[in-house]
């Protein structure tokens, strides 16, 4: 089951999509931009508290025209004094939805460790 948050470009607190099943549960705020991927402090804040008090999985799904989509896990962002980013350098680096669900289904926190030491970031 997915659920879409109608006015979550409105209200800068709710997710776009939280996807929950019996294997898989996670939450996406969801970018279709050409260039590099820039948040505010606060709205990184709002997506870390949410997944501390749901324990489900957070992701930055970006779209690029003739790309794409790909999936960035919250840690995956470099921080900057102006809040946080990914730079359009780093759009490869994401994941598929495919091998995201495949991460999920191993699980815990090793497995984004194991991703982030492996070059991913």
């Amino acid at each position: 089951m997915v659920i879409r948050s109608a006015k979550s470009g409105v209200d800068g607190t709710s997710p776009d999509l939280i996807a929950l099943s019996k294997n898989y549960n996670f939450i996406v705020e969801c970018k279709a931009w050409e260039g590099g991927l820039n948040f505010k402090k606060e709205k990184i804040n709002i997506m870390k508290n949410f997944e501390k008090k749901t324990n489900i999985n957070f992701f930055i799904a970006w779209k690029m025209n003739n790309k794409g989509w790909r999936f960035f896990p919250l840690k995956f962002l470099h921080e900057n004094e102006k809040g946080f980013s990914i730079p359009v350098k780093d759009f490869e680096l994401g994941l598929s939805l495919k091998e995201i669900l495949n991460l999920i289904k191993k699980g815990g926190e090793n497995t984004w460790k194991k991703w982030l030491k492996a070059g991913k970031s």
